[in-house]
């Protein structure tokens, strides 16, 4: 059987986290990085959709401050 050290677990979250960043920043939206998290749950990725999930709760927070901060320029 083949375990993973913490050091790789850690770097292959990392790996989901920032390539979905890197494609967000490349267009695509939130609703395309959930779709790649069910694509990568149907094929039990489960670290890299660990990073995917943490981005898009990152995006999330991010788009609701900026829609607040927005509406108190208005």
């Amino acid at each position: 059987m083949f375990y993973l050290t913490e050091e790789s677990r850690q770097e292959i979250i990392l790996f989901g986290y920032r390539d979905s960043l890197a494609l967000y920043d490349e267009g695509f939206t939130i609703e395309n990085l959930v779709e790649l998290l069910e694509l990568y749950e149907d094929r039990e990725l489960y670290l890299t959709c660990a990073g995917i999930k943490l981005a898009i709760d990152e995006l999330i927070k991010k788009e609701d401050y900026d829609s607040i901060r927005d509406k108190e320029k208005d």
